[in-house]
């Protein structure tokens, strides 16, 4: 937390003890206070909280805009309940090593970067600094996309659009002090991710999600094959594949996110029967936003082509990058010793394995995952791998849709903060002549 003030303008109160029993005791302390001081800014209790101890094991993080609102977070915590604006953990905070997932094509809608760009600007600066890359580098604009709602549905500038708000919602998390140990792609999220990490640099990274929005253009609709689809299902993968072996049709199991999360690619008539084969049996499954056979064997067909489309890229191959990166084209990490452009086609070719990438990460220490989307997507496969595992972790998105989103930003963060013993708390002090409450005053120390 670069200061006291969150990402949506609230400021934030740490609250924290030893045991539960102290935190719940001080959170009915500052509870009390705020009724009889109603005037005093969140800011300034903030400020307070922090000068009054060192940030202990067990916390929360509570978020306001006025001390009515700062009071009633307080008298949840209190109680032992639960509050929107109050963020905490069970047990004391742990060391965090937190990975940024960025996902693929699927949930995306046009507009979907429209709040955060008038109303973030860490947010709007990445964006536009990107889109400016990719206008110098492959002549679009894909943040058109992102700030018209009536934007046309083109692939060819949505994925790049998805690959750039991914990018600008990290620099988000970035500037408020949360810094990756590794990121985690998944399909055409990798794309993103391998930048984040170093493995390449940004125009190679914009010159392949472009190239690839071509090729998949025109293997769904220059070719004629426009009538394909993609759909998720709440299943396991026995299941799944029970069902598509007495399809008569062609469909294709093209992504396994989790033990009872997949995808199924393939002829749009085909997902149809399918879906409605098993809402039939009482099973989620719907369509997703995509129009186009990825993650099975009809890419083949576009060897060729697709990897033709790299030759203006830089890197001759990954680089050793600055953090691990772990991608679903082969449930594993990135090596310096993959080809790069063979390796953008088994990323669309392959079946996406997910879950083995989290697997994955989990082995390699993560335990805080951070999905960079407008409203996630894959954080009930993320936490279902991750029990199966027997991992216990920090799982959440960046915002949310129907809600505010700077809103949803901060109540992430703080869920991100509160549980990592690496925070020491917002770097302010009280303002001048700040009397602290009496609950704290035996506790209180030197202002820093």
């Amino acid at each position: 937390m670069r200061d006291v003030y969150l990402a949506d303008g609230s400021a934030a109160v740490v609250v924290s003890a030893g045991s539960p029993e102290q935190l719940a005791a001080d959170a009915a302390g500052w509870a009390a206070y705020l009724d009889t001081h109603p005037d005093v800014t969140p800011a300034a209790v903030a400020a307070l909280a922090f000068r009054a101890k060192v940030i202990e094991p067990h916390r929360a993080i509570v978020r306001g805009r006025s001390a009515t609102q700062l009071g009633e977070a307080m008298r949840a915590i209190a109680a032992g309940g639960v509050h929107p604006d109050a963020a905490r953990i069970a047990g004391p905070a742990l060391p965090r090593r937190i990975a940024f997932v960025f996902p693929g094509q699927g949930s995306q809608q046009a507009g979907m970067g429209r709040d955060f760009y008038d109303r973030s600007a860490d947010y709007r600066d990445a964006a536009d600094e990107i889109n400016a890359e990719f206008e110098a580098t492959v002549e679009i604009s894909p943040l058109d996309y992102l700030l018209d709602d009536t934007h046309a549905e083109d692939v060819r500038i949505l994925q790049p659009a998805i690959f750039l708000h991914t990018l600008a919602l990290a620099r988000m998390w970035q500037a408020v002090g949360i810094q990756p140990a590794a990121v985690i792609g998944h399909s055409q999220g990798e794309i993103a991710a391998v930048v984040v990490s170093g493995h390449l640099g940004l125009r190679d990274g914009i010159r392949i999600v472009a190239d690839r929005a071509r090729v998949v253009y025109r293997s769904a609709y220059e070719d004629g094959h426009d009538t394909c689809a993609m759909a998720v299902v709440g299943a396991d993968r026995a299941t799944v594949e029970a069902k598509l072996a007495r399809l008569t049709g062609w469909a294709e199991l093209a992504v396994v996110n989790s033990a009872t999360v997949h995808a199924i690619s393939g002829d749009e008539r085909a997902i149809d029967t399918m879906v409605a084969a098993f809402a039939a049996d009482g099973v989620f499954a719907r369509r997703i936003g995509v129009d186009h056979p990825g993650h099975t064997s009809f890419v083949r067909l576009y060897e060729k082509e697709f990897n033709g489309t790299h030759a203006e890229i830089e890197a001759t191959g990954f680089a050793a990058g600055d953090i691990p990166c772990f991608g679903g084209t082969l449930g594993a990490e990135i090596t310096s010793d993959l080809p790069v452009g063979d390796y953008w086609f088994w990323n669309l070719r392959n079946r996406v394995r997910f879950d083995l990438a989290i697997t994955a990460a989990a082995d390699a220490g993560i335990n805080t995952f951070v999905e960079m989307s407008e409203h996630p997507t894959m954080l009930l496969s993320i936490t279902e791998t991750l029990g199966i595992a027997g991992v216990s972790a920090v799982v959440v998105g960046t915002g949310k849709k129907k809600s505010d989103p700077l809103d949803a930003f901060a109540a992430n963060h703080s869920q991100v903060l509160v549980g990592d013993a690496g925070f020491a708390g917002p770097a302010v002090i009280a303002p001048a002549g700040a009397v602290l409450p009496d609950f704290l005053r035996d506790r209180a120390r030197a202002v820093r």
